[in-house]
């Protein structure tokens, strides 16, 4: 048995024996033997997302840089064991309420750069080229993915999208995530390059 305190801008999301069992509140909290209480930051987050060489649908190859901004709705939801969003994604899968939570940036992250994978390659490099309304299609795409989750994905910013011809693997995105601290600074935290084909998902 311990105290716990839950910050203003948190939900407190108990947990018995690996479920969900209820939210509490900002504030002080009793947390009884066997339960967990997981601090959910409801604040918008932004990710910084770079997908390198994504193939368009006449051949081209096309570099972009973006950001996402989300945000958890629901706690209770977005704690509970995820339903299959797409294949990629399958190892974030879990019945652990903790792990879906401390995994979220890293899914939102992959989820963004296996939409636009399939945005870019049913298009053509020219209009892959438009930003705007590249960022508009994917936004609607991971609204999509995520719809029922307890998290709303917000804003999709395009801030660069230009052809390539990279010797990289193709289809390799770097993640970053940034996040308000405490004290209102803001950090931004590797999240790490990934590799994502329609296969699965490696690290």
């Amino acid at each position: 048995m311990c105290l716990a305190k839950v910050r203003p801008w948190m939900t407190g999301v108990v947990v018995a024996r690996g479920r969900v069992i209820g939210t509490v509140s900002p504030g002080l909290h009793l947390v009884l033997p066997r339960r967990r209480l997981l601090k959910v930051d409801m604040r918008p987050h932004v990710l910084d997302v770079v997908s390198q060489a994504l193939p368009t649908s006449d051949g081209g190859l096309v570099d972009y840089r973006y950001m996402v901004r989300y945000r958890v709705v629901d706690a209770e939801l977005a704690a509970m064991p995820k339903v299959r969003l797409h294949d990629d994604l399958e190892r974030y899968m879990t019945d652990d309420p903790g792990a879906n939570i401390r995994d979220l940036p890293t899914v939102i992250g992959y989820s963004c750069h296996y939409a636009l994978r399939g945005i870019t390659g049913s298009r053509p490099r020219a209009e892959c080229l438009k930003r705007e309304p590249t960022a508009t299609l994917l936004l609607e795409g991971m609204r999509g993915i995520f719809e029922g989750t307890g998290v709303s994905v917000e804003e999709v910013t395009m801030t660069d999208a230009y052809p390539t011809n990279k010797g990289v693997r193709e289809g390799v995105a770097a993640i970053t995530f940034r996040v308000v601290l405490d004290d209102g600074r803001t950090a931004i935290l590797p999240i790490g390059m990934v590799d994502v084909h329609p296969a699965g998902l490696r690290r």
